[in-house]
């Protein structure tokens, strides 16, 4: 599906279904994730365009969590060109972020921009301006 102004309520609920189907047991914190998400973007004013990019990485910010292996984690970053640091490589549970938003690109490459990207991989240790 196409992002586009008109597309983005159908592309959320594709999303909110892919979550379901395959992060079932997540579903419920992905789908608070994107409610609180939502009511914070409202707060501050966030136009139609930020509000989706902001939902959009709210759904899929733990898109690789159920990955339980780190070397899959580390192979998805590897594909990808992000060699992690040595703070990801000794916390198992951050490395996700970094694979998520590798993964996320490729299976969404029409609605991932780089700016959800980067929010994905900046989710669990944050990062400079966010």
């Amino acid at each position: 599906m196409t992002r586009s102004p008109e597309n983005y309520e159908a592309i959320l609920e594709q999303l909110r279904k892919d979550v379901l189907e395959n992060q079932h047991k997540r579903a419920e914190h992905i789908f608070a994730t994107e409610e609180e998400c939502a009511a914070l973007g409202y707060m501050v004013g966030f136009d139609e365009d930020e509000m989706f990019d902001l939902r959009v990485s709210a759904l899929l910010h733990d898109i690789t969590h159920s990955l339980r292996l780190f070397n899959e984690h580390l192979e998805i970053c590897q594909k990808g060109g992000i060699i992690p640091d040595k703070e990801y490589i000794r916390s198992h549970p951050t490395i996700h972020s970094l694979s998520g938003s590798i993964y996320a690109r490729e299976k969404y490459p029409d609605i991932v921009t780089d700016k959800i990207a980067s929010a994905i991989a900046s989710h669990t240790v944050g990062r400079k301006d966010m």
